[in-house]
């Protein structure tokens, strides 16, 4: 899994790394909090027995935050069980579009 390294120079920063070699191929990320946010987070973890990585992953992922592959692929498969030709796709988002826009 991960382990969460905090260095603080005049504010928090935090680096996710990977100690074991089956993650060696995973990036660092360095991130600044607020003290607040930093404390909720602690105890987040705490509570839930997670890391603090692990609640960060999760939390980027719920918000959509992911590479642009994985939204083709799922937009793939919603076409695939859509059943509507390129045209009737676009026709269908037109439509709702502009229903979107006069606020209906």
């Amino acid at each position: 899994m991960f382990r969460l390294v905090i260095w603080c120079y005049g504010g928090i920063h935090w680096c996710i790394e990977s100690p074991t070699t089956q993650d060696d191929d995973m990036p660092r990320l360095t991130i600044r909090l607020s003290a607040r946010t930093h404390r909720a987070l602690k105890e987040a973890s705490a509570r839930q027995g997670r890391s603090m990585g692990a609640i960060i992953e999760e939390s980027l992922e719920l918000r959509g935050v992911r590479p642009i592959s994985t939204a083709r692929e799922i937009v793939s498969r919603a076409r695939g069980r859509a059943e509507l030709t390129a045209d009737e796709a676009m026709a269908v988002a037109i439509r709702e579009t502009e229903l979107h826009r006069d606020g209906r």
